[in-house]
């Protein structure tokens, strides 16, 4: 640590050995001019700051680069506090500072380092900005271009079940009428997929939806795999909440087809 220590008039009359190492001249040569061994690009901002504490007589804390004896400029922190005589007369200033050049060389590192990252995750977070609107955008397409061939789909099922119904067997309506209950239920969730694109943006707004009839809608997706597997579906009284219907069909669907899915081929 070097210690000085200054009279009223701000000029220095003791500093210690440490001082006189550190900068290498003796204090005698470098009384009036010993702020040029500060970098030249804080000399003025310090003797300001000196300067103004000096005048109102507070205490100060500042940091600079100060010429080693090697040569090298080296960051310094300096706390200056006004020295007062016992009867509260201000006799000088008394200094000291403490070499802090590689932590503060860290530190520039660290917020060199974070400055990068964020900018990175700045980049991260617009490239995936984009990649969420061109899926939303895709989502719109895909879901609206769907909807002419599930309509299609839908109308000649009913034609087909109107004009030849005498013609269909048993199996054959049963059948018919899964194709129209399934492009039905199809439309929907199409439907449901693009209000969720139009309102994605938007704040999320939860709907009163009931569980059971979700549920019913997606079991009749499984009704094929259910037998397959031998599965028995299980289902209790399930509540009325507010959620977004799509959601919530998504969520029973993900958890019937792992459920289904992920089974021993011996075990029902």
């Amino acid at each position: 640590v070097l210690i000085w220590v200054a009279g009223p008039d701000g000029v220095y009359n003791f500093v210690n050995t440490t001082w006189v190492e550190y900068i290498g001249r003796p204090l005698d040569q470098k009384t009036q001019d010993w702020a040029g061994c500060i970098h030249p690009d804080d000399r003025t901002r310090y003797k300001q700051t000196y300067t103004a504490h000096l005048a109102t007589r507070q205490p100060y804390r500042t940091e600079y680069r100060l010429l080693r004896h090697d040569g090298e400029y080296r960051w310094m922190l300096e706390d200056g506090k006004p020295l007062l005589s016992p009867d509260g007369t201000f006799t000088g200033y008394m200094g000291t500072a403490a070499e802090v050049h590689d932590q503060k060389l860290q530190a520039e590192e660290l917020e060199r380092r974070v400055a990068e990252r964020t900018l990175a995750l700045r980049e991260a977070n617009a490239d995936l900005e984009r990649s969420n609107e061109e899926l939303r955008q895709y989502a719109y397409v895909a879901s609206h271009d769907l909807q002419e061939p599930l309509r299609k789909i839908v109308t000649f099922s009913k034609r087909l079940a109107q004009t030849n119904a005498d013609a269909l067997t048993g199996p054959g309506k049963e059948y018919l009428g899964k194709i129209i209950g399934s492009a039905q239920r199809m439309t929907r969730l199409i439907d449901e997929l693009l209000n969720f694109s139009r309102t994605v943006r938007q704040s999320q707004k939860f709907e009163r939806t009931d569980l059971n009839a979700v549920l019913r809608d997606v079991l009749q997706d499984f009704d094929l795999i259910i037998p397959e597997k031998e599965g028995t579906i299980d289902v209790g009284e399930l509540p009325i909440i507010e959620a977004m219907p799509l959601q919530m069909s998504q969520l029973f669907h993900n958890l019937l087809s792992n459920a289904l899915k992920f089974v021993a081929p011996e075990r029902a």
